[in-house]
């Protein structure tokens, strides 16, 4: 038997091991910054070449680049650096099936604090407004806002029941699926693990 090869076997670090080695916290930063500068560099990026100049005629293009944007600049990455933390995939994205009561508790909160979140933007608008000596401030981001909010509107306007269906994937679906899987599981493990160890 070779007792040197052991000895060796022993020493040498798992694959992965770094990565294991690395505090929570730390590696909830690094892949969090990792996975903004893919979706929101790489991705933004691909949707504004694909939508080209005349956005309005290539909104369908669109929308699939940001779908895929999703999927592949948030959760793929998601699933690889989880993997490199740990095998359990199940355990750490929570893969349990929620109870109705729950389910029906949290769409009954949504429809309740609609009134309230429309009453709050009306509240702001009008502080906003009436602030005299950031007016100037607040013209050119409001222009910027307005833009954004101007493009968006463009995005989840739908003409037939299968656009409808399309757009309720892009904006619903998708990140429903992506970003719960990033937020709800990779960082909310992670986080537990840091309260855990305190």
């Amino acid at each position: 038997m070779d007792y040197n090869s052991d000895e060796n076997n022993k020493n040498s670090k798992p694959a992965g091991s770094f990565i294991k080695n690395l505090p929570p916290f730390a590696y909830v930063i690094i892949v969090l910054g990792i996975i903004f500068f893919l979706y929101q560099v790489i991705g933004a990026g691909l949707a504004v070449a694909a939508a080209g100049a005349d956005f309005e005629k290539n909104i369908p293009i669109a929308r699939i680049v940001l779908s895929f944007g999703e999927f592949m600049f948030i959760l793929a990455p998601t699933i690889f650096f989880t993997r490199l933390q740990t095998a359990d995939l199940k355990g750490t994205f929570r893969f349990n099936i929620p109870n109705p009561l729950l389910v029906m508790l949290a769409i009954l909160g949504i429809i309740l604090i609609q009134p309230i979140l429309q009453g709050y933007m009306s509240l702001q608008t009008y502080i906003l407004d009436h602030i005299p000596f950031i007016q100037g401030i607040l013209k050119e981001l409001k222009s910027i806002f307005d833009l954004v909010e101007e493009t968006t509107m463009k995005l989840v306007k739908s003409y037939s029941p299968f656009e409808f269906a399309i757009v309720v994937f892009v904006i619903g679906v998708t990140p429903a699926i992506c970003e719960e899987m990033l937020f709800r599981g990779f960082v909310l493990k992670n986080l537990e693990k840091v309260a855990k160890a305190n």
